[in-house]
């Protein structure tokens, strides 16, 4: 058996990260209401700018932002809204709202945006996500859709690890921000 030390050593790391990363989180537990509502409202002018009529989110796990205030924007705007779903293999798939399975790659890309979880960003788009790799196939399979990755200030870091299997997403939504990576559009 060949052992690519890089590789180990890289998801040692991330896994470090990511570790740190639920220490800062836990640091602003109570602030996190009104920041996952401010995250949502950058995420609308996003919509706006960005001119989305198909809206691919996340259902988030207890220490990511809460998308569900925009969700419901985009679905009161008559966007088209489907969620992730995670089997337990590392995949990624979509559903609308009556449980069908939907294919990411049928909607057209110039009004698709594709929201991902993330442990952690740069402001230059590279993503810590959630260490099993199925957010980074969706993006390699589908280049040509908008990704964008909401997060805490906390969770901005200025850099991260990366393998040649990691994707870098197109825009950083923090409190305070929007980060839009120019390459990456």
């Amino acid at each position: 058996m060949i052992i690519n030390y890089d590789v180990v050593s890289i998801k040692k790391e991330k896994q470090q990260i990511r570790n740190m990363i639920q220490m800062r989180i836990a640091s602003i537990q109570y602030k996190r209401f009104i920041y996952d509502h401010i995250i949502c409202q950058n995420i609308k002018r996003v919509l706006l700018w960005k001119e989305i009529r198909y809206v691919f989110g996340y259902i988030p796990y207890s220490d990511e932002v809460n998308i569900s205030f925009f969700l419901q924007y985009a679905r009161d705007c008559n966007k088209v809204v489907f969620s992730a779903q995670q089997r337990a293999t590392p995949a990624v798939y979509f559903t609308n709202d009556g449980g069908r399975e939907i294919k990411l790659h049928n909607y057209d890309p110039r009004h698709t945006l594709v929201i991902v979880p993330s442990r952690a960003c740069t402001c230059k788009g590279v993503r810590l996500g959630r260490g099993m790799g199925a957010y980074d196939r969706l993006h390699n399979e589908n280049p040509q859709y908008f990704f964008l990755s909401p997060i805490y200030e906390v969770q901005l870091l200025d850099n991260l690890p990366n393998s040649p299997y990691d994707s870098y997403i197109q825009s950083v939504v923090i409190e305070k921000n929007i980060f839009t990576s120019k390459e990456n559009l």
